[in-house]
This record gives C-alpha cells, structure tokens and sequence, in this order.
C-alpha cells in the first residue's frame, strides 16, 4: 500500500465512525473538525470511494483493497516529507493534513468513539506536523446541466518569484511534484493548438481521463493554465471513461519581485461519487492543490541553482500559440459559491418524492390502526403503532435530509470515452 493511499484510509476512518453512530457528543466533534464532510447527507463518501475502486481495478487484476485503520497507522509512523512528492513520498501540506486527521480521532476517541490505535499512535501521527491543515472544501455548481464539486484555492503573497513557477508549471510536470498525480502522457496537439494529455491519477488505485491544456501570460507577468476535457475523448488512448467532468485552471499573480499569489479552481463530476465524495479525492488528497506541491518544486529548483540536489527531466515552460482559433480568456480568480442555477426546482422536486413515499407509509400505518380498531384495540396495540410511527417518522426525517446528496450523485456508468483515435 502506498502512503497516500494510507492518508485516504486515516481520513475514511473518520468518516465509518461518523456513518455509525448517533451519538451526540461524536457527531459534534466530527462537525466542528470537518463541517462539509460529516454531516446529514455527507457522511458515507468512505463507502463510495472504495467501490468506486473497485470497479477501477482492470480485468484479471486484483481489486484495490483498503488497508486496517492499524496497519495504515503504523504504516505512516515513519512517514516524513520530501520533494518531488509521489503515492510513497508525501509532501509537506499531505502530512499537514494527515496530522489534522489524527487530531480528529484523538478527540473522537476521547468523545467516545471507539478507536482501535493507541493513543501513543495517534499522538505520533499528530507530531508528524507542527502545521495541523484542514482540507480544502468543495462547493456545488450546475455545469452545462450536471451538478459538480467545485473546490477554489489561494496561496497569497509566497516567497517565490513568477519565473520559479514558470519552470515547473506545465502539466506535464505535475506527477514529478505533486502526490495525487501518477503519469501524464502527451498526446501532442488538436486543431485549435490545445496540449493533450493522458492525466492519471489516484492512489492504488488509477483514474485515466483524456485533458487538454492551453498555456498564457498577461501583460502584467500572470501565467496560467487552462485546462477542461479533451474533445476526443479515446479508449484507444488510454481514457477509462469515468470522469465527467473535469475543467480548471492555475494561475500565478507576480506581487513585487520575488513573490507570487496563486489561485486555482477546479470543477469535478465523477459518476457514482457524491460531491462530498468527490471534494475528498480532491481536497484531502491534494488533487485540487496543486499549487502547494508547485511551490514546493520551484523553491527546490531555486534552490538547486545554488547548488542543491537538482530535478531533472523538467519541461519548460512554453506559451500555447497566440492568436489561434480556441484559445481561451484568461481566469479571473476564485469563483464565488453561489445556490446553482435550477437546484432550488430540483430540490422541491427532490422533497416531494419524500413526502409522497412518507405519506405512503403512514397511509399504511393508518390502515393497520382501522384494522385493529375494527377488532377492539388494545393498550399494546396503541404501544405497537406508536412505535412504529416513531420509527416511520423517523426513518422520514433522515431521509429529507439524504435527499439533497441523492440528487446530486449520478449513477456509476462511464461515459463513453469512444474507440476512435482523435489526433486531428
């Protein structure tokens, strides 16, 4: 098992103790830690990542499987940061959130909950980092008809300078630097001068979605990438079908000389995952954070022009081709988190089903009561029907408050990626 994979198994056990209880003082811990990823109708993405893995694995491979919460435990004891950050290596901000993460069981352990790692454990894992860092949080957005998570990033005023970045900004280099991402593999251009890339990543297990890229710079010295789909999409080139959508950029704002802010956002729809689901692939794994590890691989390349351990097999930064037929405008910063458009008509549709299925229950709930009336009631009888209207009531309530996430997570189904070569 890889070490990222270990920091998904951390963070998923938090997540099974959330989907299992009801107890009050746990939830609450788990609400406070992380608001967007525990709550009625967000807790349970654990369940969903691991059968999205499942049905990853390649035929005549072995599934993926999910390591113990001890063995992925003592597996990280010996974890330390390092540049370039891969699956093995993690970086910095991975053990920062993976120091988080463990701050969180030990307070769920104290809380009640049943956490079978040792305190002395948990505490070393806490120790790993003296920056503690909650996960990014994703939002909701209505693109081009399908719901998807949204996760926006900022890096301000860091100390290093646009023309570090530049070294080290092309896709193509993001698997030297950054954990999450595995391979990508070029498949030079389209007609519109657009760079195409194979892009995989995960951790043991591997998303393959076909990308294509287009490198600017403004006139104030901002460098971004664009980047959204390939228009030919290929299972001959490698594309497993299963990302929906996957559109963003990068972009790196000069601030005097030598530093830099850098913003990114990134739009993600993976069928069968729900948006919460879908924003720990990118936020707790650093999908989305891209920006962070880059920082990283520039101040190391800075640095090995004076000497250090230098990085080889860099590309270079170079401009997409100006002028040409879909180049495309330059991102204006972080998207503002906004209800998107149509979800309040699919929400009221969403609340209805419930109500017409909770009607349907009591109406059955009501029957039962005439019957019994019928035949002469009795003092069990009136016990027997109040619970079970307590449980119908109930059973209601937590699913109104499951609808939303239910709306919102499409069926486990590819897209079709298609068989043709797509190289025009």
């Amino acid at each position: 098992m890889s070490k990222l994979h270990d920091l998904l198994v951390v963070f998923g056990a938090i997540d099974d103790i959330v989907s299992g209880t009801q107890e009050a003082r746990i939830l609450e811990v788990a609400r406070e830690r992380l608001p967007n990823a525990t709550g009625l109708g967000q807790s349970g993405w654990y369940a969903e990542i691991k059968s999205m893995a499942k049905v990853l694995t390649p035929a005549g491979k072995d599934a993926v499987t999910f390591p113990s919460l001890q063995d992925a435990v003592a597996s990280l004891q010996s974890a330390q940061a390092g540049v370039p950050a891969d699956n093995n290596t993690l970086s910095q901000y991975d053990l920062g959130r993976l120091s988080y993460a463990a701050k969180i069981l030990i307070e769920l352990k104290t809380a009640g909950a049943r956490v079978d790692v040792a305190d002395s454990e948990l505490e070393a894992l806490r120790k790993l980092s003296k920056t503690p860092r909650p996960p990014c949080e994703g939002q909701l957005r209505n693109v081009n008809g399908q719901f998807c998570t949204v996760i926006t990033t900022t890096l301000p005023n860091i100390d290093v300078s646009v023309d570090d970045i530049k070294k080290v900004l092309d896709p193509r280099n993001w698997p030297k630097f950054c954990s999450f991402f595995k391979q990508m593999k070029p498949l030079g251009r389209d007609s519109n001068r657009w760079s195409r890339v194979l892009e995989e990543v995960g951790t043991d297990f591997t998303l393959k979605t076909m990308l294509k890229y287009w490198k600017g710079e403004l006139e104030d010295g901002t460098v971004f990438v664009n980047y959204d789909l390939d228009d030919h999409r290929s299972t001959k080139d490698g594309d497993d079908g299963w990302v929906l959508v996957d559109s963003g950029y990068i972009m790196v704002t000069p601030r005097g000389k030598d530093h830099v802010d850098i913003f990114t956002s990134k739009e993600i729809a993976i069928p069968g995952l729900s948006p919460t689901a879908t924003a720990v692939l990118a936020c707790q794994l650093g999908w989305a954070k891209v920006g962070e590890h880059l920082f990283d691989a520039a101040k190391h390349l800075a640095e090995s022009a004076k000497g250090g351990t230098p990085l080889t097999g860099i590309t270079r930064w170079k401009l997409s081709k100006d002028q040409t037929p879909g180049a495309p405008a330059a991102p204006t910063g972080a998207l503002a988190a906004r209800l998107p458009k149509g979800m309040r008509g699919d929400l009221i549709a969403a609340g209805i089903d419930e109500a017409d299925d909770f009607l349907t229950s009591m109406s059955a709930v009501a029957g039962d009561f005439a019957t019994r009336w019928q035949h002469g009631i009795h003092r069990k009888d009136v016990a027997d029907l109040s619970a079970k209207f307590s449980r119908e009531f109930s059973d209601y309530s937590m699913q109104l408050f499951d609808a939303p996430r239910k709306m919102f997570t499409s069926s486990m189904q590819k897209v079709d990626a298609g068989q043709e070569k797509g190289n025009d």
